[in-house]
């Protein structure tokens, strides 16, 4: 993948993360040593269905116009833009420019982690 069109869009600079600064005692009062996290029955469902898995739909019906997989058990969608070329939706996010459904499905891991990173960057303190 040489062409241009082919890359994912550059990404933004991320804030420079804060280092911290706190001590295990200041950890414990926020609760945090010790904190367990476990997947709900919902939550089960979702990730430990198949991942990265694109899907058309019964029957491939929507194959190569939209097409769904998930990505850390959250669903990402490649669908056709107005301009005929693909975008990648996820979360809220989207990314497009991508010339087929191939090229955007084979871009999809690396928009998933970048969405992940600016989500991350989110979460204030």
């Amino acid at each position: 993948m040489t062409n241009r069109e082919d890359r994912l869009p550059k990404r933004p600079p991320l804030l420079p993360r804060r280092p911290w600064r706190g001590t295990a005692e200041a950890l414990n009062r926020k609760g945090c040593i010790g904190m367990t996290i476990e997947l709900h029955a919902g939550g089960r469902v979702q990730f430990l269905g198949p991942q990265q898995r694109w899907d058309a739909g019964p029957s491939d019906e929507s194959k190569g116009v939209l097409e769904t997989a998930l990505f850390a058990g959250q669903r990402m969608m490649a669908i056709t833009d107005d301009a005929g070329g693909f975008e990648l939706h996820y979360l809220g996010f989207a990314t497009g420019g991508f010339r087929t459904m191939d090229i955007a499905k084979h871009a999809a891991p690396e928009f998933a982690r970048r969405v992940l990173d600016r989500m991350r960057e989110m979460v204030a303190d």
